[in-house]
């Protein structure tokens, strides 16, 4: 009889010790990110343990064909700490992980504890990978994203709903074109694609640099007031807009809001 009442008390600290720890354990489910550069993995949870950050990983890629997760992945939070992966759930590191037919697939990415009082962390593979996988600005203590930041002349700007466009004319000058990229953080792709179409020649496209900033200026000459794109495909971000010679024209490019209409989850929130 003792025996049995000992093995009882045990097995009844065991489940409150149990219980004691998943009730420590805080879970964010689909958080919310700032930015991303892929849409292969994404986030689906992140729980944190007293010893551990786990990341649930949503995978959607080409049916049959592999990706790949690097052994060099971390994390940094928003204080700049960095957390070395510790190993992967249902996928090694550093091997080929092949899809299924559906092209979807799930497994853990597990890291050390974050620190107390973090409030977003940045994944990333490593500089030293190529093409690596990013995530920017994963909220920890929000459901929202900090209020976005605009330059002071966007806030201020009125719009004249009775403005026209000048009558179209062959006019040579030059165009000025100057922009940003919006939350941009180091380590996002820098390459912002300026397409401008010439009634001559038609669409020329020109690449620059970000500065460490986001920001970007170009000037180039034209014919007459034309339409214009820029894009960076490693965001996923564009804008159109018009250059006109002579003229200066603005152009923002929304990272986040790339990032939401890329990704898996607010879509079902929404439908």
């Amino acid at each position: 009889m003792k025996k049995i009442n000992l093995l009882s008390g045990l097995m009844l600290m065991a489940l409150m010790l149990l219980a004691s720890c998943a009730k420590d354990n805080r879970v964010i489910e689909k958080p919310v990110f700032l930015a991303s550069n892929t849409t292969s993995i994404e986030v689906s949870k992140v729980t944190l343990t007293d010893s551990t950050t786990v990341l649930d990983i949503f995978a959607r890629y080409r049916p049959k064909y592999w990706i790949r997760i690097a052994g060099s992945s971390y994390l940094t939070d928003d204080k700049g700490q960095t957390y070395p992966i510790q190993k992967g759930v249902g996928i090694e590191l550093d091997k080929e992980f092949w899809m299924p037919e559906s092209g979807e697939a799930e497994f853990q990415l597990v890291f050390p504890r974050l620190r107390n009082g973090a409030k977003y962390f940045h994944f990333s593979e490593g500089p030293e990978v190529e093409g690596p996988f990013c995530i920017w600005g994963v909220q920890l203590k929000s459901d929202q994203l900090p209020e976005l930041q605009l330059p002071k002349d966007i806030l201020a700007h009125t719009v004249n709903k009775e403005a026209v466009l000048d009558a179209p004319e062959l006019k040579f000058g030059e165009a000025t074109i100057k922009g940003k990229m919006l939350d941009f953080q180091p380590g996002m792709p820098d390459a912002v694609n300026i397409v401008v179409y010439n009634p001559l020649s038609g669409y020329e496209n020109v690449e620059l640099k970000c500065e460490a900033d986001g920001s970007f200026t170009h000037t180039l000459p034209v014919l007459a007031t034309s339409k214009a794109y820029a894009y960076n495909n490693g965001m996923g971000v564009h804008g159109e807009f018009f250059v006109a010679p002579g003229q200066t024209s603005e152009v923002y490019l929304n990272t986040r809001e790339g990032a939401r209409l890329r990704s898996k989850f607010p879509a079902e929130k929404a439908a």
